[in-house]
């Protein structure tokens, strides 16, 4: 193995690992939170989890805008530009934490809150996280992979660490989310103090940020819905026993969809220049052969996965538990087609998200939907034609000599009053 391919595996494992031990810690969160708070409690909790992770979508679409204008930017420019990236995010955080503010009303009767304050604790989360995003995206654009895993694991670790210690003081949704809040604030800090050496010197700016961000929203938001709507569809459609099944698969499709994350992470700003060929090849491939072997896994221990995330008592969900897993597979396949769409700023990609949103609608509201098996069924071709899609677009790029979509949205380095 060269030098070249063996850096990659490493940073690949080392940002991996980072990305799994935030997820633990928020699985930990829930853990916690479910015992302490008791059923109606976490009930709301989750429901305010979930507006959070609506809301985090900006944060994400900041990581990736950044990153990608990272890797397109002339090298003296760099530390510049992330310095100004740092600084475009305060803006957003604060316009997010607004918008959840106007949306209490909405929330207090949608959710069936109890307070009005816990939503404002929502907001308050919000803006540090969206700061998160843009200190992601500089370690991320810079590829620093020690520094990224870092930024992972303070974030991470903040908030649901934050999240915990509150649950467990006080035992309320409140105490649960002020904890959270202040962790989200500590883990952004800390992230700023981990990426500073890298965002010194003079700002720079770059014309079209805002644009790029809303555009890079837009399309994470409809990755979100796809991800997410055959879970409510389930909920709508079938038996409450059933849809309480369908809901244990769900966590299966979730750790399949998150277990690659690392390798969309690292190749992503690789995307972005002359490595996006390889990058593209090589990271569709690793996630093809990673979700392969976990519905492999689960076609051959369906009791040991259905004990882990339900228990004895969801033993009817074995037969169909590789279902889920591959669902899972094909949305991460999704979500890295996405993201390389994203890597040269293709503003056309998320038509396809949104027609695979209807199709899947469409096909399991028209369609049977006696039990689980039909639903996760449908929604899993629904998303494998997305990905058929998005292999035809791939195909048709690395057919040319030389790849046109790199740089070709907005000029590297064109400097803006923006």
């Amino acid at each position: 193995m060269s030098r070249s391919p063996r850096r990659l595996l490493g940073s690949t494992l080392l940002v991996a690992i980072a990305i799994w031990v935030s997820q633990a810690a928020t699985f930990l969160l829930n853990l916690v939170a479910a015992p302490a708070l008791g059923p109606v409690g976490f009930g709301e909790l989750a429901s305010l989890l979930g507006v959070i992770s609506i809301g985090n979508v900006v944060a994400l679409a900041l990581q990736a805008v950044v990153a990608r204008r990272l890797v397109t930017t002339p090298a003296p420019d760099r530390p510049g530009f992330g310095r100004y990236g740092l600084g475009v995010a305060v803006p957003w955080g604060v316009s997010v934490a607004a918008l959840a503010l106007l949306l209490t009303p909405v929330a207090v009767a949608v959710l069936d809150l109890t307070s009005p304050v816990d939503m404002l604790l929502v907001a308050v989360s919000l803006a540090p996280l969206t700061v998160t995003g843009a200190v992601l995206g500089v370690a991320q654009g810079r590829e620093r992979a020690g520094l990224l895993a870092l930024a992972y694991l303070v974030a991470g670790l903040g908030k649901s660490l934050g999240g915990i210690a509150g649950a467990l003081l006080d035992g309320t949704v409140r105490s649960t989310l002020l904890g959270f809040a202040v962790g989200a604030v500590l883990g952004a800090v800390l992230g700023v103090a981990v990426v500073a050496r890298l965002v010194r010197g003079r700002s720079v700016r770059l014309a079209r940020m805002r644009t790029e961000v809303a555009h890079a929203a837009h399309a994470l938001a409809a990755l979100f819905v796809l991800t997410n709507v055959d879970l409510l569809l389930a909920r709508s459609l079938l038996a409450p026993a059933e849809a309480g099944l369908y809901a244990a698969g769900a966590i299966v499709a979730k750790v399949a969809f998150w277990l690659p994350q690392a390798i969309v992470v690292v190749a992503f700003p690789r995307m972005a220049d002359q490595r996006r060929r390889r990058s593209l090849v090589l990271g569709s491939t690793a996630i093809v052969v990673l979700g392969l072997g976990l519905v492999l896994a689960t076609a051959t221990l369906p009791g040991v996965v259905v004990g882990v995330v339900g228990g004895p008592e969801y033993a009817a969900l074995e037969p169909d538990v590789w279902r889920f897993a591959l669902l899972g597979s094909a949305q991460s396949l999704a979500q890295f087609l996405l993201y390389s769409r994203l890597a040269v700023d293709d503003r056309s990609a998320v038509v396809g998200v949104w027609v695979t949103v209807v199709v899947l609608v469409a096909g399991v509201w028209l369609g049977p939907h006696a039990g689980p098996t039909d639903i996760v069924t449908t929604a899993t071709l629904a998303v494998v034609g997305l990905c058929a899609y998005g292999a035809v677009l791939a195909r048709r790029e690395l057919a040319q000599p030389t790849s046109s979509a790199v740089g070709s949205g907005q000029g590297p380095g064109t400097k803006s009053g923006e």
